[in-house]
């Protein structure tokens, strides 16, 4: 309900403007079981090595279209994804174990575990 606030549309459409942002800004293929991690608060550290694996033309656009839209559901989805949006991660950062695709039911569209929150890139 949060997002969809945020976002201006029901909860059900949350997920395809979610789909719909990782195409156009993340690129890359959907993670496993479509389970998406995140670290709540916006939080984040990144290696240069890990910046550097995407040209600066990718940041550069993420960049603009944050600038160029009074959009919070924009800004929400940059926090949520950002570990997919800096350099190219492969893999999960958390190990996922048979019981916690349970966990991700309700929500497949973001998914948080503690793990991530002790992730070093």
């Amino acid at each position: 309900k949060f997002l969809s606030g945020k976002c201006s549309t029901g909860p059900g459409k949350v997920y395809s403007l979610g789909l719909t942002f990782w195409a156009d800004y993340v690129q890359l293929p959907l993670p496993v079981n479509e389970i998406f991690y995140y670290a709540q608060g916006a939080r984040f550290a990144a290696s240069r090595d890990r910046i550097r694996g995407r040209p600066k033309e990718h940041y550069e656009k993420l960049l603009h279209a944050m600038a160029a839209h009074i959009d919070p559901c924009l800004g929400y989805f940059v926090e949520y994804f950002w570990w997919y949006l800096i350099g190219l991660p492969t893999g999960n950062p958390c190990p996922i174990e048979p019981d916690d695709r349970n966990l991700f039911t309700p929500v497949p569209l973001v998914g948080k575990l503690p793990c991530l929150s002790n992730t070093s890139l």
